[in-house]
């Protein structure tokens, strides 16, 4: 009899915790239209066979997109130590800046895109104090090139720097983060954004530092030991820490919305079907809806190489037409 009313009253429980999931589902905190950009990598373009300029010029000229997240790749940047190559990142900057995009550069070791952690192979013989120091170095010349370039409107000083559990990277150091953040500051009077995890993290640590808090937002991620996870998180989940954080920002916004495939295979290694399966014009189309019923007031997406691809050498453009509808 005991365990007849303890399984109905697990039962019950799991059915009110799912009626209390549709029902916060459907709330809406947005506050009119967001600002819409996206993360554009021209290492990952290489990665999936393509030209980054043929990329990038698409998604300046046919998305039309209004603010781009570009990093600024340390193993691109200074091959050879010492010695600085900016045709690259040049390119990337000036064809936004002709076109009156908005710009938000992301500085030092650990950039947009696995592993992270983007090391010059000469990097990687140094201690941590003398790594430290180049990096430093680094994000001081980065920011001088470019500090006179008005489209570029923050800094974001590393990428989510506060979070162990993913990438190849040293141990977090937010001391070291402070010092980097007040180098940018004693060059430049522009808002610094930190970024943090939106489902691994309280986000106080990196308000606590920044102007702006950048934040990332997954629905289905994969990894090696678990598989699939399939976060059931609501647009309040992201809104309640919107408002605890609000106060010590200047702004919150997504930095990081996902809209590509996260599976266990590199997108080179899976079938266009298993690309669509993992990311579906649906899925695509209610992380957009989630994120901006979360109230974010601007957010940047994740996958617009993968929407280049999927059109280029697909033949299915419905990601890349649906993207497009943001910037119209």
């Amino acid at each position: 009899m005991l365990i007849r009313v303890a399984t109905l009253l697990v039962i019950i429980l799991i059915l009110t915790l799912i009626i209390f999931l549709v029902v916060a589902n459907q709330i809406d905190y947005s506050r009119g239209e967001p600002t819409w950009g996206i993360t554009f990598s021209p290492s990952f373009s290489e990665e999936l066979g393509l030209d980054p300029k043929e990329v990038y010029l698409d998604i300046l000229d046919d998305l039309n997109v209004s603010h781009l997240r570009l990093p600024g790749y340390w193993n691109r940047i200074e091959k050879t130590q010492g010695q600085y190559d900016f045709e690259e990142l040049d390119w990337l900057v000036d064809e936004a800046s002709a076109r009156d995009k908005q710009i938000i550069l992301v500085l030092g070791q650990r950039q947009p895109r696995w592993p992270e952690c983007h090391f010059p192979e000469w990097a990687a013989e140094l201690s941590e104090s003398a790594r430290q120091e180049k990096v430093l170095e680094l994000v001081q010349t980065v920011v001088k090139r470019y500090q006179d370039n008005k489209n570029i409107y923050a800094w974001q000083v590393e990428n989510e720097p506060l979070l162990n559990l993913f990438g190849q990277c040293p141990k977090s150091d937010i001391e070291f983060l402070k010092t980097e953040i007040n180098r940018v500051k004693a060059l430049d009077d522009r808002p610094i954004i930190i970024s943090e995890s939106g489902e691994l993290s309280t986000w106080a640590r990196s308000a606590n530092l920044a102007d702006v808090l950048g934040v990332s937002m997954y629905k289905i991620t994969w990894n090696k030991y678990l598989g699939y996870l399939y976060y059931p998180l609501t647009p309040g989940f992201y809104h309640q820490k919107i408002e605890l954080v609000s106060p010590m920002v200047d702004a919150v916004i997504c930095t990081e919305l996902q809209a590509e495939p996260w599976a266990p295979e590199h997108i080179n290694k899976m079938t266009a079907q298993e690309m669509e399966q993992a990311m579906s014009l649906k899925t695509l189309e209610n992380n957009l809806d989630m994120a901006k019923r979360a109230g974010f007031s601007e957010i940047y997406l994740w996958g617009a190489e993968w929407w280049y691809l999927m059109k280029e050498k697909y033949d299915n453009s419905v990601y890349w037409e649906r993207a497009k509808l943001l910037w119209e």
